[in-house]
């Protein structure tokens, strides 16, 4: 055995597994579901992908960099079923599941350990109105969000070689 994290419901459980050009291993889990705000607690690996070393360690090591010395690289999804690593422009594609009308693909940079997505109060680019958490102080907007309702909503699977018209920056999240 590797990593346990106890999923509290049956529901945002995540899944994507894959080994970085830095030979780390991510894993993205989701926020557990249940309506929490797991995913803003930094104390917890639920709504998150984490980086670990498993040549490092027995069974594994936390790598240098991790923003919280702890497995938590990025935080603040909800359910990232999906993602994907562009080894050439070092870009983590994220496909994370929306709350009823929304779904987003996150993009980061392999750089950019300790990035807050939002979720939960946040939902694409706006605050969910019905959610009394306060607004996290910084995090970054998704990259694509679309109505879940559209046929071609996004779906994350795999990156490809053409570059995107705009890329998340550090100085590009939102207070």
């Amino acid at each position: 055995e590797l990593l346990r994290q106890r999923q509290p419901f049956g529901n945002h459980n995540g899944g994507g597994l894959a080994f970085g050009p830095d030979e780390k291993l991510y894993l993205s889990l989701g926020d557990g579901g249940g309506g929490g705000s797991t995913a803003q607690d930094t104390s917890n690996l639920l709504g998150s992908i984490v980086r670990i070393d498993v040549d490092g360690g027995d069974p594994y090591a936390v790598p240098a960099g991790n923003p919280f010395d702890d497995e938590l690289w990025v935080y603040g999804l909800r359910n990232p079923w999906r993602f994907s690593i562009d080894p050439v422009d070092e870009l983590v594609y994220i496909g994370d599941v929306g709350q009823d009308s929304l779904e987003e693909i996150n993009v980061v940079g392999l750089d950019g350990a300790g990035t807050n997505f939002g979720w939960l109060p946040m939902a694409g680019d706006s605050r969910r109105s019905r959610h009394r958490a306060p607004k996290p102080t910084r995090w970054t907007a998704p990259f694509v969000d679309d109505p879940a309702s559209l046929p071609d909503s996004p779906r994350s699977d795999s990156c490809h070689r053409r570059r995107p018209r705009r890329l998340p920056t550090a100085n590009q999240v939102n207070s």
